[in-house]
């Protein structure tokens, strides 16, 4: 009866061993995967703010009147 106890025990263990394992290699792979969505969060604002500057200068750039027009914004004489 002892020795059954001690095989479970022993089992117990072992498990608890391979799931603070697996638990460890979880925690870096959330940690890298955070980084990496960080990192991408930053290209996304960068690239939607390259899009808002483009939008804003094809709206100028697209006759000779809206250049004017800019030009107007720009020295505050709308």
């Amino acid at each position: 009866m002892i020795e059954n106890r001690d095989l479970k025990l022993d089992e117990i263990l072992e498990e608890l061993q391979t799931l603070r394992d697996e638990n460890y290699f979880l925690k870096r792979q959330n940690n890298a995967l955070k980084l990496r969505c960080s990192k991408y969060s930053l290209e996304i604002r960068d690239l939607e703010s390259e899009i808002a500057d483009m939008r804003f200068t094809r709206k100028y750039l697209t006759s000779e009147e809206a250049g004017r027009q800019l030009a107007r914004e720009l020295t505050g004489r709308v």
